[in-house]
């Protein structure tokens, strides 16, 4: 969790080291911004997000509906000219909101955790126990049942799990991640 009681300086390098990415050499191109596919849905710009965690706003960040809607589709990190990977900044300010738990949208935190839950279990999404997991938890469970079966008789997606080779490695590393379910 970040200390945002400590030195603008010390939340800085602690979120740099926790996204493996230096935040100072941001020069506000805009280049992040301009090829996002979600930025009409955000309340921060990604260029924003990145200058307030710069000024030490880290509070401002963690309440933003950036965070929470990012589809972390790495298309800002891929722009970026100076190669700061913006979109593992974004994942590193959701999981500090989630761990302080300030909760900006319920089922973007629900759709967070089956998705993760689904790749701790198999190695890999497994799309109907994700979809599955997801409206029985959001409170949906008929959500888009109509469409189901369609993309099953059509061999868009599997009817069981394909897990990985390794599957007791792969567990391993999601543990030594700290990520939390």
């Amino acid at each position: 969790m970040i200390n945002i009681k400590t030195t603008d300086k010390k939340i800085l390098r602690s979120i740099e080291e926790k996204a493996r990415t230096s935040l100072s050499k941001c020069y506000q191109c805009g280049k992040c911004t301009a090829g996002c596919p979600m930025d009409f849905i955000f309340d921060l710009n990604p260029n924003e997000v990145i200058e307030l965690i710069r000024l030490g706003q880290i509070e401002k960040v963690l309440n933003s509906k950036t965070i929470w809607y990012c589809a972390t589709c790495y298309t800002c990190s891929t722009r970026c000219p100076k190669e700061i990977d913006i979109a593992n900044i974004m994942t590193v300010m959701l999981r500090e909101a989630i761990s302080k738990n300030i909760i900006k949208d319920r089922k973007v935190l629900i759709f967070y955790k089956s998705f993760l839950k689904s790749i701790k279990r198999h190695g890999r999404v497994y799309e109907v126990g994700l979809v599955g997991t997801y409206n029985l938890t959001s409170g949906a469970p008929l959500t888009n049942a109509a469409v189901g079966p369609k993309i099953l008789l059509k061999n868009k997606i599997g009817y069981l799990p394909e897990r990985i080779k390794d599957l007791a490695g792969f567990r391993r590393i999601f543990q030594r991640s700290k990520v939390k379910i």
